[in-house]
């Protein structure tokens, strides 16, 4: 238990750092082996995966998930046991699955159609070689920063969490940072909630740098502020969403048809634009969560603040209005000095604070 038992932890992890030290210093790379659930008790799985991966992360040290490669088989493959009767120790089968692990995140590359079997029947070993490689594929890419670049705007900085226990009907988020652009923040938030909750939580970072202002990232760049025309519909910044999404279900393997786009402050004016103005998006409900101000359904006042030159159809507007939209609302948000309260006199007419508005 050593990872995990309640007297255990600390020195697991104290220990874990001497060692990890000791082999830098000996221009080793450090390798933690992640170990398996006991036959009695599959709830371990869960919580070897963190304390392994968080100190992984810590020492910046690779992580084989050997225990996630053990609890896919136990579920999957019943009928081969991975432990002997003492429900702890491997059996044949158990040390091959950990070996080809092993061989999967050390080579980066599939043990399917290696020779060596341990004396396995065919299938059985083949089963157990591409288990290993699928585990370590999804560990590797579970929880991961990475570059978004297939769409005509600059790289965008995603991080992402992918539980490692999904298929096509997990649910991806995709989640839109505050005006403060402090992406990091809003992922480790997102990320508790996904591993606790079982789904897929994305989030972009739009930095002021390539998005200044509230022209380019909450008002989505669809309007050349200065000219006021209307660029092409691949400049705007809300052309980024729906090949994230694809890039998203290609790197879950899964065949999700729709996902949920959450915005928080300048996020949220992000969200609610993004549904005036991408109608035919594959969103499956949009959250909008304590925007400052935004753009209103009505044709008679002027854009942004309304729908008056925004380029939006009349007859479009009973579709958009269709849409699964949930607004979120703090009741305690009502001051009227609050940091980023847009003050013009159009924001004020829809109230003075965000809360009235």
């Amino acid at each position: 238990l050593g990872p995990i038992g309640v007297d255990t932890a600390e020195p697991f992890r104290k220990v874990a750092r001497k060692f990890a030290g000791i082999a830098r210093q000996r221009g080793a790379r450090p390798v933690f082996f992640m170990t398996w659930a006991y036959t009695d008790r599959p709830e371990m799985t869960a919580r070897l995966n963190q304390a392994y991966s968080a100190i992984g992360r810590e020492l910046d040290a690779e992580v084989v998930p050997v225990g996630l490669a053990f609890a896919t088989v136990t579920v999957e493959r019943p009928d081969i046991p991975l432990r002997i009767a003492d429900g702890s120790h491997p059996t044949l089968a158990g040390t091959y699955l950990a070996a080809c692990t092993f061989f999967a995140a050390l080579h980066r590359q599939s043990p399917e159609g290696l020779e060596y079997d341990a004396g396995l029947n065919e299938e059985t070993a083949a089963y157990l070689q591409r288990v290993a490689w699928k585990t370590v594929q999804d560990f590797a890419s579970r929880e991961a920063e990475w570059t978004f670049s297939d769409w005509s705007g600059p790289p965008i900085p995603v991080r992402s969490y992918i539980p490692v226990v999904r298929d096509s009907t997990t649910p991806i988020v995709i989640v839109m940072h505050g005006a403060s652009r402090d992406a990091p923040r809003y992922y480790d938030n997102w990320k508790r909630l996904a591993v606790t909750n079982g789904f897929v939580a994305v989030v972009p970072y739009l930095s002021q740098h390539d998005f200044p202002g509230s022209a380019h990232y909450n008002l989505g760049n669809v309007f050349d502020t200065d000219r006021g025309l209307q660029h092409e519909k691949a400049d705007w910044t809300f052309s980024l969403i729906e090949p994230l999404f694809d890039e998203v279900r290609r790197r879950t393997g899964g065949g999700q048809d729709n996902y949920v786009l959450y915005g928080h402050s300048a996020g949220s004016q992000f969200v609610h634009r993004f549904m005036y103005y991408v109608p035919e998006a594959r969103v499956h409900r949009f959250i909008a969560a304590n925007a400052g101000w935004y753009t209103m359904p009505d044709f008679s006042v002027e854009y942004p603040y309304g729908l008056r030159n925004a380029g939006i159809e009349k007859d479009a507007l009973p579709g958009i209005l269709a849409k699964p939209l949930i607004l979120l609302q703090g009741n305690a948000d009502i001051d009227v000095n609050a940091d980023k309260l847009r003050k013009t006199p159009e924001a004020e007419r829809q109230g003075p604070n965000r809360l009235e508005r």
